[in-house]
């Protein structure tokens, strides 16, 4: 087991104590731009316990939805949160068990950092997707805040950084994606890209 998945293991049972859901509207916002049509298949990468997936899920008609995290007491939290949710995978976003061209869209919510081959999961993400497929990196805060706030954890966390989003860009990029949409602010960062 991976020192991050043993991590995120730990801190399961805690996790949504820790980590109190936003409004709604933070959620749905950026959700919106994925352009979900009715029987879209949604993979949420490191949906953690499912505080994104929840939304996702909300959404009329609500698409299909794979929820897919490396920490199994994670989604195991994520399964009690989200019964609706139709399916659930333990792996690593950088092997993906999915088959080729499989899903509408990609949403990456508040994982990107922890993973430890960053451009291997990009380009599982363009191997999953289907032509014209979308894929967000999200989390609700800089990319200056989020690294700064993971130096002051713990290891294996402190060591994990977000690219910046001209560096995500390029990654994205290199793959075969094109950069729908970017932004940041102190409270954002929003990357949108499609196959």
């Amino acid at each position: 087991m991976s020192e991050i998945c043993d991590y995120f293991n730990r801190l399961a049972p805690e996790w949504d104590a820790r980590m109190p859901l936003k409004e709604a509207s933070m959620y749905l916002g950026p959700i919106a731009k994925l352009g979900l049509r009715p029987g879209d298949t949604v993979l949420d990468v490191g949906s953690g316990t499912g505080a994104m997936l929840k939304h996702i899920l909300s959404v009329h008609p609500a698409p299909q939805v794979i929820a897919l995290d490396i920490a199994e007491k994670m989604l195991k939290q994520c399964a009690v949160n989200n019964p609706a949710c139709g399916r659930f995978l333990c792996a690593d976003a950088g092997a993906i068990p999915l088959p080729d061209q499989s899903v509408d869209a990609v949403m990456c919510f508040s994982a990107f950092p922890h993973f430890s081959d960053q451009r291997q999961c990009v380009s599982e993400f363009h191997r999953i997707l289907k032509p014209g497929g979308r894929a967000m990196i999200l989390h609700f805060q800089s990319c200056e805040r989020l690294n700064n706030l993971h130096r002051s954890l713990s290891p294996p966390v402190c060591y994990d950084v977000l690219p910046s989003i001209a560096d995500l860009c390029v990654m994205f990029t290199e793959q075969g994606f094109s950069v729908l949409e970017t932004s940041e602010n102190e409270n954002l960062y929003l990357a949108l890209f499609r196959k």
